[in-house]
């Protein structure tokens, strides 16, 4: 009986090392891949990437994506996708603009944005869980919709964008920017690692048949992680107007893909679940804006390759991490 227990628990042994560090590979590698990204971009760039004015660039560019990142956590745990985000963001700061300039109030116009922000992340989560309907079918209703607005809207006013009266400045500051990323963090990261929210945003996503029947509200905690999206998008929407004291027709263009890019570079399943984290949206949020600003201060790269070379380390990437047999499509 000894001699069974001493061949049998090596096997266990190697069994458990083997899943643990497969367990660990979704933070290890992104953390690695972070890195390598420091050193190769630092030295091509000739030390201009750890200049303290690209800092400070790197960390403003950063904010509003990570910001958002964290929020679309608890979504992508679902194994959803909203990609109604840069429309979104672009409604939220023009409304926030328009009420502005005639409160003169900065407090009232990020009200009006995260009222604006949250209500349509609620409607496209509602829709999408009672209707049977994926969320990013839903949110390219809203995509149509919130740019449509932006356009009208801007028009109506006479020009391609809207300039703010108010001073929001505050939010181009590079300390309140860092301690607003901290945090969002601190508070998201605890609600997605130990509350119901976060736990059961995980367990619809790896089953949704599953959960229900262990007594999972599916309705209300597929809503609530929309909910918080909602709330990381009116605020970021603020940071993303601070940048030009104005909201124009293509503000917002192609932000939800950053998100995508930034959360799959952290490490993200496309598919959600268990092996969801809440670090996804910090290491990649970093990862992207890095390779972005490094390529560009890259001296081996032109301008015209940067898109292509990002396009090719997203193929890479996505081939790596996100091969599934069936339900690729969130």
């Amino acid at each position: 009986m000894q001699r069974i227990r001493n061949e049998i628990s090596p096997v266990k042994s190697s069994w458990i090392n083997g899943e643990t560090i497969k367990r660990n590979a979704t933070f290890i590698l992104p953390v690695i891949g972070l890195i390598l990204i420091c050193l190769i971009l630092g030295m091509t760039s000739k030390g201009l990437l750890f200049s303290a004015y690209n800092i400070k660039t790197i960390i403003r560019d950063t904010t509003p994506i990570l910001i958002v990142s964290l929020g679309a956590v608890f979504i992508y745990s679902l194994g959803a996708m909203d990609i109604s985000i840069g429309s979104v963001i672009a409604c939220g700061g023009l409304l926030a603009v328009l009420t502005m300039n005639k409160t003169g109030s900065l407090a009232s116009g990020i009200a009006i944005s995260m009222f604006t922000t949250t209500t349509v992340a609620l409607i496209i989560g509602f829709i999408s869980i009672t209707c049977s309907l994926r969320p990013i079918m839903v949110s390219v209703c809203f995509l149509l919709i919130g740019r449509g607005v932006v356009v009208m809207a801007s028009t109506k006013i006479g020009g391609t964008s809207v300039k703010t009266i108010v001073d929001v400045s505050m939010f181009k500051n590079t300390a309140f920017q860092i301690g607003t990323i901290i945090v969002i963090s601190i508070i998201l990261g605890i609600i997605y690692n130990f509350t119901r929210i976060g736990k059961n945003a995980k367990a619809i996503g790896s089953n949704r048949v599953c959960a229900t029947q262990n007594g999972v509200d599916v309705v209300k905690f597929f809503v609530l992680p929309y909910l918080i999206l909602g709330i990381t998008v009116g605020i970021a929407s603020v940071f993303v107007l601070s940048t030009t004291a104005s909201i124009s027709r293509t503000t917002g263009t192609g932000f939800e893909m950053d998100i995508m890019v930034s959360l799959i570079l952290g490490g993200m399943p496309l598919a959600g679940g268990m092996k969801s984290k809440i670090s996804s949206a910090i290491i990649g949020s970093f990862s992207y804006i890095i390779l972005k600003n490094g390529l560009l201060l890259s001296s081996f790269i032109s301008l015209n390759q940067v898109d292509m070379v990002k396009a090719g380390i997203f193929i890479v990437i996505i081939c790596l991490t996100c091969r599934q047999k069936t339900n690729v499509l969130p």
